[in-house]
Formats: structure tokens, sequence, C-alpha cells
């Protein structure tokens, strides 16, 4: 989707507190008006898989992670965290 800020994303470091952080460079993300489902992440859940149950295709965590902009390592959902899962397909 071409839409999405993580389309194109490549690795840079940045300063953060006085030391070099590996991280990904991501394009800002555009204001969205949409529904959303809230969900609580629960043990073993990961992105891809939590986009394959509620959209039927693993691929469209993006969208997932869109909706979820303050969440900058997907890495490090656990559970018990709440995420907005978009109402966008029918």
């Amino acid at each position: 989707m071409a839409e999405s800020r993580y389309e194109g994303m490549r690795s840079v470091y940045t300063k953060r507190r006085g030391a070099l952080v590996r991280g990904r460079e991501l394009r800002p993300n555009r204001a969205w008006s949409f529904r959303f489902t809230e969900y609580i992440v629960k043990e073993g859940d990961r992105v891809d898989l939590i986009a394959f149950r509620n959209y039927g295709d693993a691929g469209l965590w993006y969208m997932i992670a869109d909706a979820n902009p303050e969440i900058l390592d997907w890495m490090t959902v656990s559970p018990g965290m709440k995420l907005r899962l978009p109402n966008v397909l029918a």
C-alpha cells in the first residue's frame, strides 16, 4: 500500500540520549479517518498473526501498524497491550 509509512523503510542511525541508536526511518503518518476495534494482545500474538485472524491476510500487518503509530518496535508488543484494529475491509 503506497500510503503506508512503512513502505520503503530503511535502517538509520539517530542520536538518542547521547548514544547512536539503530532504528527505522518512517515517513510521516498521514491523518487517518476510520473506525477501529480495540484489541488486547494475548500471549503468543504477533502483528502478522493478528492481521491474519482479523483480515484473512498476514501481509496486511502494516494496517495495524499504521493505526498504532505510537508503537515503534513491533517486537516489543506484549500481552495486555491495547491495539487499534482498523475496520477498513469489507
